[in-house]
């Protein structure tokens, strides 16, 4: 778990308290804390803040939700967000981002919990990880793994001649259900095609899961592999783009799938040969790391964000998107961007 306290919510220093608590009122294997905060210099209890604290459980299951409670006994349900911003009048919120963490976006202090609705009795694993990637000046291989129950994982590379990259490879201990981007150091040192092979073992059973990777030794010149058109961009809830004006401004090479920022994944899957290509996101609906963590895991898709915040656009140029516009450019102006990133003069 993780509080996010924003920058002026409060004049003077203040001393932020997560403590996991037991809640006998709740389902099994559910998560719940204490929120607090007291001033450094008083301590004097701080209860509400002007601005909006974000309390984070990551790596959260699909089937799991928060709830809130006054006492830590008697919990009730948060209304759910389409965006990562509260509106102003709501106290609280939440949020679920690509990564898997549910965010409670909260004016108030107090108690909250991840509340598991039972357990999968069948473990399922699905595995992400980008089509093609590149050797030169390359730490780290990145793979998405997402559990639909507790699990150990172990993986492997197994290049041309079914020869296992020394030290290419992942141990994890046993897991919580839900999301986890794991980051392999990068040993693949020869260009070729290789299998990623996945392995989990929980709650009594056993399964296997493969994803291909070519490995170039530079970066391609165009930054497209998929050979079926048109070209998927993905629009995440929040951005002001109309899907209509910005499908007529690209034209009919390209297609346009709106949805929320939870589901990025299932559009970006590059195990379907109509994986999006590009996204255009409002930076002030997403968690920055979900961005972060779609460009580590996907570096070859582009990100298109829109924001009038110049703090906030290099901030997001560092961690990785592809161009920033203000949040009144036009379909056409995005669109043109689109295809500037997708088909780059040589």
């Amino acid at each position: 778990m993780a509080v996010s306290w924003p920058t002026g919510a409060a004049s003077d220093d203040i001393v932020i308290k997560i403590a996991e608590i037991s809640a006998a009122t709740l389902p099994t294997g559910s998560i719940a804390v204490n929120v607090t905060a007291f001033m450094r210099d008083t301590l004097a209890a701080v209860t509400s803040v002007d601005q909006v604290v974000d309390v984070q459980f990551p790596n959260a299951p699909a089937s799991a939700s928060p709830e809130t409670s006054a006492n830590g006994n008697v919990w009730s349900s948060i209304p759910q967000l389409s965006t990562f911003s509260l509106p102003d009048g709501q106290q609280e919120g939440w949020f679920r981002d690509s990564d898997g963490t549910v965010h409670v976006l909260t004016r108030q202090l107090g108690f909250y919990a991840l509340v598991f609705h039972g357990t999968a009795a069948k473990l399922a694993m699905q595995v992400i990880t980008a089509r093609r990637l590149w050797i030169h000046d390359r730490q780290f291989v990145a793979v998405r793994m997402a559990l639909t129950a507790p699990a150990r994982v172990t993986g492997s590379f197994v290049g041309p001649g079914g020869v296992t990259v020394p030290g290419q490879t992942v141990k994890t201990p046993t897991r919580r259900a839900g999301i986890t981007i794991l980051r392999m150091p990068m040993h693949v040192t020869k260009a070729g095609t290789y299998v990623l092979h996945m392995h989990a073992d929980g709650v009594g059973q056993t399964l296997d899961r493969t994803v291909t990777i070519h490995f170039s030794m530079q970066r391609p010149t165009s930054p497209l592999w998929q050979t079926v058109r048109p070209l998927t961009v993905v629009v995440i809830h929040g951005a002001n783009v109309g899907p209509s004006r910005l499908s007529g401004s690209l034209g009919h090479g390209y297609r346009i799938d709106t949805l929320a920022d939870a589901a990025l994944y299932t559009a970006l899957d590059p195990i379907v040969e109509t994986a999006g290509a590009a996204v255009v996101v409002d930076l002030a609906t997403v968690p920055m790391k979900s961005l972060s963590g779609l460009h580590a895991l996907l570096p070859e898709v582009k990100i298109i964000g829109l924001t009038n915040s110049k703090a906030l656009a290099k901030h997001a140029r560092w961690l990785g998107v592809s161009a920033v516009l203000g949040k009144s450019a036009s379909a056409a102006k995005i669109a043109a961007t689109v295809k500037s990133l997708l088909h780059p003069k040589r």
